[in-house]
């Protein structure tokens, strides 16, 4: 498992109090505290991306913004993680560790079955995987949610669960409702509308 340089919350000139990673000095043994607000503009400027919460087809835009974001009201005194920390990405209450895991709909090929693929990339370290599906990345409409046990699936590189009654079934004790996860993404994507009718 890739290990996360460490992070710490300081005082950057351009963006305030924000979150700092430590650089290693390759040549040597010191190195220097950056600014990641600052990182990732930069890295904007020279790939000419646009920021993730703008960006539809950035892989991030669905994990992170959209889905992370909706699941943050599905528990109680759960703390979202800077992003990038390894193993996870929310700590419950109770000290677990939460990987979230969003996919949309998709058709497998050899079965002409339509499915959602989740990427698990035998990560042992989380405590639980929460598992989002949506229709589609146009109308983000939530259609399951999993809340699944690491030690059920952290021996797979992608977990895979058919739109099926006996794959539906299999994983049916691990499902959770859905109204919070819909109520979060009704908001957001009104937020989103308003932003854009007042910017047009």
């Amino acid at each position: 498992m890739r290990k996360t340089s460490p992070r710490e919350i300081r005082h950057c000139p351009q963006h305030g109090m924000v979150e700092h990673g430590w650089y290693k000095n390759t040549i040597g043994s010191s190195g220097w505290w950056r600014c990641l607000a600052c990182s990732r503009e930069t890295t904007r400027e020279k790939r000419g991306n646009a920021p993730m919460e703008d960006n539809h087809e950035c892989p991030q835009w669905l994990g992170v913004h959209i889905a992370e974001r909706a699941l943050s009201g599905f528990f109680d005194n759960i703390e979202r993680l800077p992003v990038g920390t390894s193993g996870g990405d929310f700590r419950c209450g109770k000290g677990f560790l939460i990987d979230v895991k969003s996919a949309c709909l998709r058709v497998q090929p050899m079965h002409n079955t339509p499915c959602l693929h989740f990427t698990i990339k035998r990560n042992v370290v989380a405590d639980y995987f929460l598992c989002l599906g949506f229709s589609d990345r146009e109308s983000l409409q939530p259609i399951h949610v999993w809340l699944i046990p690491g030690k059920e699936i952290n021996h797979l590189t992608g977990l895979i669960i058919g739109m099926g009654k006996r794959s539906l079934k299999r994983w049916s004790k691990y499902e959770r409702p859905l109204e919070k996860v819909i109520v979060c993404c009704n908001q957001m994507k009104s937020i989103e509308e308003k932003d854009v009718h007042g910017k047009s």
